[in-house]
């Protein structure tokens, strides 16, 4: 996997930033979950998110969807309740920002896939970041720090 994927510059330090707060922090991705944590693993991301209560490809399709079965996973799992306005999505497509939307959570755009920050802000993304660099920004939008 290492050899074929790429850990984005900043990743690491945008899921240590999380975790180091007040934050449950898991994944919802198109992969099925074993894919998932093989591809996290392989970048030492794995540790850092509860990969137990995310929402994956073989369970759904639609994004919003697997969302709201994190949410619930987390909710059970942590035995309290996660307003829709405190659940953060990131994500480099328009889909990821419809499927935060369409779950009621705050869409986080990262420009480094497929789709430029503008093609991103122009779908509707709350916030948008040109890559995981800006950990201030990613903060403060999460935990309303800087």
């Amino acid at each position: 996997m290492k050899e074929v994927g790429t850990c984005l510059p900043g990743a690491v330090q945008a899921i240590s930033a999380i975790h180091e707060g007040p934050a449950a922090q898991s994944v919802v991705t198109g992969n099925i979950r074993s894919i998932a944590k093989v591809k996290l693993g392989a970048f030492d991301l794995a540790h850092l998110l509860d990969l137990e209560v995310g929402g994956y490809g073989d369970e759904g399709s639609d994004r919003a969807d697997l969302v709201r079965l994190a949410r619930r996973r987390a909710e059970d799992t942590y035995r309290t309740s996660f307003a829709e306005a405190r659940i953060f999505v990131i994500g480099d497509t328009p889909h990821d920002v419809k499927g935060a939307h369409d779950a009621g959570a705050f869409a986080i755009g990262v420009a480094t896939g497929g789709s430029s920050a503008d093609v991103l802000q122009e779908c509707g993304a709350d916030l948008v970041l040109a890559d995981l660099t800006n950990v201030d920004a990613l903060r403060k939008a999460v935990f309303g720090l800087g």
